[in-house]
């Protein structure tokens, strides 16, 4: 399966709806065929070296503030915002990453530092690893907000909970997407960062990540990365993006920890804990198990997170 290579779906879809309509027909075919492909199949992204270096995490739990801080340390001078953070970090899951890989290696550029949503996969132990996770009630809460406000989804809070503890949106649930990395926790090529600790120390776990990636950078650089890689800017560059495709996006829900407990009903915290409560137990989040309550305080240790 591995040495597969499918072409892309360029399906001719005629009759007499507006261009707009059927370009997102087409894109829908064209992801819908993707999904198909390589969550499905199993085949992979691309194939992957020893040298590559993965930032991975189920949405919204810290990857694009990670990926600013990582270019900001190692490329101070260059100030990238979301739109460039792509090209220098590209998405391996996504339409056009083809051609961004295409560019790195024409570039010559090693390691190849790439990010992924996607839920664990054997083939990506091949390069190295920094998975990102976060109690994940917040990473739900703030994924609806980001969908319902960058995506135009059309669904409540509740809804959008109760479809996605079953793993009917594309990275599948929080707790699946959780458990297979949480598995490789041992894995010399696995690096575990917790988001809540990234609140607490950024530097640090930036430092972690560099130092699992190795890339060696200064002290320096690392405080500056971090001082310039506000939850603010990030959310600006989201805002750019969306703009750039005529979107709308007011920023996410703004970074944190425990803000589920102000969008979650008592029967959402009960669906929740119903599917995902062991998970969230197994990795010390369940103190906070009722609405109101205080957030939950995540130990961690320098061999597990």
């Amino acid at each position: 399966m591995p040495g597969l290579a499918l072409p892309p779906v360029t399906p001719t879809i005629t009759g007499g709806g507006v261009p707009a309509a059927t370009n997102l027909m087409r894109r829908r075919i064209n992801e819908a065929y993707r999904d198909l492909v390589h969550h499905r199949l199993g085949v992979p992204w691309m194939k992957v070296r020893p040298t590559d270096c993965f930032v991975t995490s189920f949405p919204r739990s810290g990857n694009t503030w990670m990926r600013y801080m990582i270019s900001n340390a190692l490329d101070p001078e260059a100030d990238r915002e979301l739109p460039e953070l792509l090209d220098f970090m590209p998405m391996i899951d996504w339409r056009d990453a083809p051609t961004r890989l295409r560019k790195m290696d024409d570039t010559g550029i090693v390691p190849r530092l790439l990010m992924t949503h996607e839920p664990f996969r054997p083939y990506l132990l091949g390069g190295r690893t920094a998975y990102l996770l976060r109690d994940g009630r917040d990473a739900v809460v703030s994924y609806h907000h980001y969908r319902v406000n960058r995506n135009r989804m059309k669904i409540s809070q509740s809804d959008y909970l109760r479809r996605s503890l079953a793993g009917r949106f594309r990275y599948g649930s929080w707790q699946a997407h959780v458990e297979g990395w949480w598995q490789q926790q041992d894995h010399p090529n696995v690096c575990i960062v917790r988001y809540e600790d990234m609140m607490e120390n950024a530097a640090l776990q930036l430092r972690r990540v560099l130092d699992h990636f190795g890339l060696e950078v200064p002290d320096d650089h690392v405080q500056f990365a971090v001082q310039r890689s506000s939850v603010e800017r990030v959310s600006k560059g989201f805002t750019k993006v969306a703009a750039a495709r005529r979107k709308q996006f007011s920023g996410g829900t703004g970074g944190g920890h425990g803000k589920w407990r102000e969008k979650f009903s008592a029967e959402d915290l009960t669906l929740f804990m119903k599917h995902a409560g062991p998970m969230l137990k197994t990795l010390g989040y369940a103190s906070a198990s009722s609405a109101g309550a205080s957030s939950a305080g995540a130990t961690t240790n320098a061999t597990t997170v």
